[in-house]
This record gives C-alpha cells, sequence and structure tokens, in this order.
C-alpha cells in the first residue's frame, strides 16, 4: 500500500499537472499498480483481486484504500496550475496560456471568486467578481452574445470605463438578453473600484 500511494502514484504528477493525461494512459498506470498491489512480482492477477480497483480508489471514509483516483487528482492538480495563475504572479509561467480541460475550468470557476479591487487581470465576462459570481451565472443569455474572444481578453477595469461593456454585445437582442442586459447594468453601475489589488479567493 505504502509503494503504491508513495510511488507509483506520484510517477505521473509533473505529467498530469502539465497536461491532460488521456484515458489510455491512466489505464495502463492503474494495471500496473493493480497488478503490483495484488499480485506483487506476478504478472497475472487473474483471481488474485479480492476488490475492484475503483472501491480501492475510493476515500476511506467512502469505504475505499484512499489510493488516489488519477482521473480526479488531474482535475486538481490542473485547477491548482490556474489557483498560481492567479495568484502568483512573480512566476516566469504565469501569463503563458495553459491549456485545461472544460471540467477542470468550471471546477475553478465554482471553487473560487474574486474581491473587488483595482480589478486590472480579473476578466469582465468570465470570472466570478460580482458577490462570487460571474457575469455568465447572472445574465447568460447576454453573455452569449459577446464574442469569445473578447471575453477572454477584457478586464474589469476596462469594461467599466466608460462602460465599454455595453459595446461589446452584439445588436438585435431578444426579450430574455435585454432583460439579461437592464439587469447587469443596474448591477455594474453600482459598482465602485478600490486602489488595492484585487484578490482571489478559494471558497
Amino acid at each position: 500500500m505504502v509503494w503504491v500511494k508513495s510511488v507509483l502514484r506520484a510517477v505521473p504528477i509533473y505529467t498530469m499537472m502539465a497536461e491532460h493525461l488521456p484515458p489510455c494512459a491512466r489505464k495502463d498506470l492503474d494495471g500496473i499498480c493493480r497488478r503490483f498491489f495484488w499480485a506483487g512480482n506476478d504478472q497475472s492477477v487473474r483471481g488474485k483481486c479480492m476488490v475492484a480497483w475503483q472501491t480501492c480508489c475510493r476515500p476511506t471514509q467512502l469505504g475505499g484504500l484512499g489510493i488516489s483516483d488519477l482521473r480526479l487528482a488531474g482535475f486538481a492538480l490542473q485547477t491548482r496550475w490556474l489557483w498560481l495563475q492567479k495568484t502568483d504572479h512573480d512566476r516566469a509561467w504565469s501569463q503563458l496560456p495553459i491549456r485545461t480541460s472544460k471540467e477542470v475550468q468550471a471546477f475553478f470557476k465554482a471553487s473560487t471568486f474574486t474581491r473587488l479591487g483595482d480589478e486590472q487581470t480579473t476578466l469582465f465576462w468570465e470570472d466570478g467578481w460580482i458577490d462570487g459570481q460571474d457575469v455568465a451565472t447572472i445574465t447568460p443569455y447576454l453573455h452569449q452574445r459577446v464574442p469569445q474572444r473578447i471575453r477572454r481578453k477584457q478586464t474589469v477595469s476596462d469594461g467599466l470605463q466608460g462602460r465599454a461593456w455595453v459595446r461589446c454585445i452584439s445588436r438585435g437582442l431578444s426579450v430574455q438578453e435585454l432583460t439579461d442586459y437592464l439587469h447587469l447594468w443596474a448591477i455594474v453601475d453600482s459598482i465602485q473600484l478600490s486602489d488595492q489589488p484585487n484578490k482571489t479567493i478559494w471558497c
């Protein structure tokens, strides 16, 4: 158990931090760990597995053995990259475009929010800066009318200056989109930025 947890499961950590581990690679790694755990040096585990490997990878509180699930561990490790990108700007790679899966991005959005400051780095359309929520959650129909290239670049400071966020919305709004527009206008109009740096907070 110690060898599996501390050595075999630790080998792919740095790879999982930088890249999404393919399912075939996870399957091969699980196979190596499973054979070693149940059969030692023997190559065959037929008839020797006393518990399903998925059960072994559950936390001990849920009846498992506490062996890390490579898929979930990959999500957590890549989420940490996004966290460091937001909170530690002294790292050389902090401004590089990090590729992460949709699951990781959704997990990071659900787990963090931004406390208002000068908002030089917080994205207006993507980050959770409005009472812990993002624009997509508050006004989902309106969010879809903004081009993706703008959503990925426009900061809160840029969007609020001269109400520049209004000019990013495509014309010809439907009733639902217009309702979202008025709702967002009322929220944003009352927001005041401070001269303190913004802060990303883990829920």
